[in-house]
């Protein structure tokens, strides 16, 4: 299978047009694609070495193509206002010049295409102006405030805030929340937010693979009430592939059973992320981390038991030079016990320390932070066997 796509790549022409029904994808050249939901929106593009992403706050990121997903991304850079709104109109010429030249017979399209479909297309991507592009950035700030942070393999996902912010928004890595307070959306509010939510994304959503319930722990709330909620979205949303997925915690509310999140299961939820952080629970009470490793295991053997995949993040460097040896053998002894599968993800987020001088409180940043932090994550990536490893750079963030 991997060797007939190998080949259907190798055979696709330099330049052409390939409309779905969930995205348009204009090639010109393998350094030159462009990508636009099915509302026209782009979101992605490759141009000259560079990949660029636009969240919908408006932000473009530029990074180099050549830098791994699993290596240190420093280089990536974001566009100021006038290179953002040059580059979308460039982008926006393209598309339009291209898909005029598919109506000619002058480009290929990658499958049959009825002139009237991609005529629909052209006027799709033509509708999206400078200033409707900043109209839906300030929609998106009124819809959301702001998303600050999603799993990777969840970059896709539809938001759904059922939550406001973090019920513990006190831990000394983390200052993600602090800009709000937290507080459950009210059945009421969260019928509307379902509202808005499908006429923001549009035809967008049909790109969209699964829907995550933020902001810091979705599941925030009694069983009953996350279920009710859970059957509003599958009445109010079309399916998706890959149903429902939340950040959850290991020390608020009263602990679910398995059964309890095989309810859940049932509802469409198919994993829960956890910020385990560190399994020595020195370290995680040095950087006010409620809870304890033990608690951790407990809950998410609840959960698999109850047929639930998990996603368990891990920071890289949160003990400095001092700490670095316990964290990675007490986290791993963790990481063994829990039965881990394929199904299963462990996230290894490198600390970003910017200007602080400290790791932690009492624990100095050493000279030396990004060795540390390679040397955590390849004594990880050697010794962890059953789940997928993947990197989580949380500051290049853009959804």
């Amino acid at each position: 299978m991997k060797a007939e796509r190998k080949t259907e790549k190798k055979n696709l022409p330099e330049s052409f047009v390939d409309l779905r029904s969930e995205m348009a994808v204009i090639a010109r050249g393998e350094e030159r694609i462009l990508r636009f939901d099915g509302e026209g929106r782009l979101f992605l593009a490759q141009e000259g070495g560079f990949s660029f992403r636009r969240g919908f706050d408006g932000r473009i990121r530029k990074r180099p193509r050549a830098v791994r997903f699993r290596e240190r991304t420093s280089k990536a850079q974001w566009l100021d206002g006038h290179q953002a709104e040059d580059f979308l109109v460039r982008s926006h010429e393209t598309a339009l010049r291209s898909l005029e030249e598919a109506l000619r017979g002058d480009l290929p399209f990658l499958k049959n295409t009825a002139a009237e479909e991609a005529v629909e297309w052209k006027k799709r991507i033509a509708s999206w102006t400078p200033r409707r592009y900043a109209d839906s950035a300030s929609e998106f700030r009124r819809l959301y405030g702001s998303i600050p942070v999603l799993p990777p393999d969840q970059y896709y996902a539809v938001y759904l805030q059922v939550v406001f912010g973090c019920s513990y928004n006190r831990c000394s890595f983390c200052t993600l929340y602090a800009d709000r307070s937290f507080r459950v959306r009210t059945m009421e509010e969260w019928r509307r937010h379902l509202e808005e939510v499908k006429r923001f994304f549009g035809r967008g959503l049909f790109l969209r693979r699964s829907y995550f319930l933020g902001d810091a722990n979705g599941l925030a709330m009694e069983q009953e009430e996350i279920l009710t909620r859970l059957a509003m979205a599958r009445e109010s949303l079309p399916a998706l592939r890959d149903g429902f997925h939340a950040f959850h915690d290991t020390f608020s509310g009263k602990e679910r059973t398995a059964e309890e999140y095989k309810a859940l299961r049932n509802a469409g939820l198919r994993r829960i992320y956890i910020g385990v952080e560190s399994g020595c629970d020195e370290l995680r009470r040095r950087m006010a981390k409620p809870g304890s490793a033990e608690a951790v295991r407990r809950r998410v053997l609840l959960a698999k038991k109850g047929g639930l995949a998990v996603g368990l993040m891990i920071l890289l460097g949160i003990g400095g030079e001092e700490f670095s040896d316990r964290h990675v053998e007490e986290t791993r002894n963790l990481l063994d016990s829990l039965s881990l599968s394929k199904e299963d993800i462990v996230f290894l987020s490198p600390l970003f320390v910017g200007e602080r001088e400290e790791v932690l409180p009492g624990v100095p940043a050493p000279p030396s932070l990004e060795r540390v932090i390679r040397r955590e994550e390849k004594c990880f990536r050697d010794s962890l066997s059953g789940p997928r490893i993947s990197r989580y750079d949380v500051e290049q963030f853009v959804y």
